[in-house]
């Protein structure tokens, strides 16, 4: 007879109950005979693992009595087929945006980057028959079968079946969980695009968005090459809209691109640039192939194939032959 019970629930969760009266419990769990998790003992006589992988699992429990006996055993195996809590993968959708505006074009700039956006559409009639930004503007009995109709909230009162979004800050909608699909650096491309076609108030909703969910400042009015990126998602980051930064460069947390009042003015920053953690650069160029140390201050020029540290920061290396791999990804090595 069995000491033990086990039970799948919700496909993926192996709840363990211990039928012996004791004081406390402890439960290990183990997968193709291999102990991967135990539990300290506690007062309650079940404990339900999560299971992530496929295999054969037992469970060997512990009961400690009031005396202080210890009494054991271990359950039948259980075989688990898995359970995938990933998505199931969605081809690119059809949109169509109500509106031939500044804000309805915004938002094809912003939905074409992972899906289709195929037309716009035209309430007022005004605009049939013509493009916008490369699309058809059609009337709303055209609106191709399967598109899925989207626009700004104006138009949410006479449309009722439309997806409406908005600009404003902290709105949860179509627009804001498209947003939340992209990284950092792709936010701040997007939002720099954004502004190069004139739609400033997008690119300011963007610029926003950056700094809420990532608590960093990426200002599309900046310059950045391909390439670059920020570590741990910039949390912290500040960069100054009229820095110049270039190619394959990493950027750490907690570092600020400033300027002065008084001296260089702000950042140019060179090709292949690592700036460590907590590093200020206020202005002053920085080469190519430049290691700027953590929480170093930069204050004046550095030049290329150097490793600058300190406050001020002052060389101390440039043997940077022995840093390439700072700003190389895995893939680049």
């Amino acid at each position: 007879m069995q000491n033990i019970e086990l039970e799948l629930e919700n496909f993926f969760q192996l709840r363990a109950v211990i039928k012996p009266n004791a004081k406390v419990y402890a439960f290990y769990l183990y997968l193709n005979d291999e102990v991967i998790e135990r539990t300290p003992y506690s007062v309650e006589p079940t404990h339900t693992f999560p299971l992530d992988k496929a295999g054969v699992y037992r469970v060997k429990w512990y009961a400690k009595s009031d005396s202080g006996a210890i009494d054991s055993g271990i359950s039948e195996r259980f075989r688990f087929a898995g359970f995938s809590d990933a998505p199931r993968p969605q081809g690119k959708r059809d949109f169509a945006v109500f509106g031939v505006t500044r804000t309805a074009g915004f938002a094809a700039h912003v939905f074409s980057a992972k899906n289709n956006v195929i037309c716009f559409v035209d309430p007022s009639g005004e605009y049939l028959g013509k493009e916008f930004f490369g699309r058809p503007v059609v009337g709303l009995d055209e609106i191709p079968h399967g598109a899925l109709a989207i626009g700004h909230e104006a138009y949410e009162h006479d449309y009722g079946d439309l997806m409406t979004f908005t600009l404003a800050n902290g709105a949860v909608d179509i627009l804001s969980k498209e947003l939340h699909k992209f990284s950092v650096m792709d936010l701040y491309r997007l939002s720099r695009s954004a502004y190069l076609e004139g739609f400033s108030e997008g690119a300011n909703c963007i610029q926003t968005f950056i700094f809420n969910k990532f608590n960093c400042r990426v200002p599309y009015l900046a310059t950045i090459g391909e390439g670059t990126r920020l570590g741990i998602g910039g949390i912290g980051t500040v960069i100054h809209p009229d820095s110049i930064i270039g190619r394959d460069c990493v950027i750490a947390q907690n570092v600020t691109l400033g300027g002065r009042v008084r001296g260089n003015g702000t950042p140019i920053i060179g090709n292949n640039v690592f700036i460590a953690p907590g590093a200020k650069c206020f202005g002053g160029k920085i080469g190519n192939n430049v290691v700027v140390g953590a929480n170093a201050v930069v204050l004046d020029e550095i030049p290329d194939n150097c490793v600058v540290a300190g406050v001020p920061a002052r060389i101390i290396s440039r043997d940077i032959a022995r840093y390439t791999d700072y700003t190389a990804r895995p893939s680049r090595r």
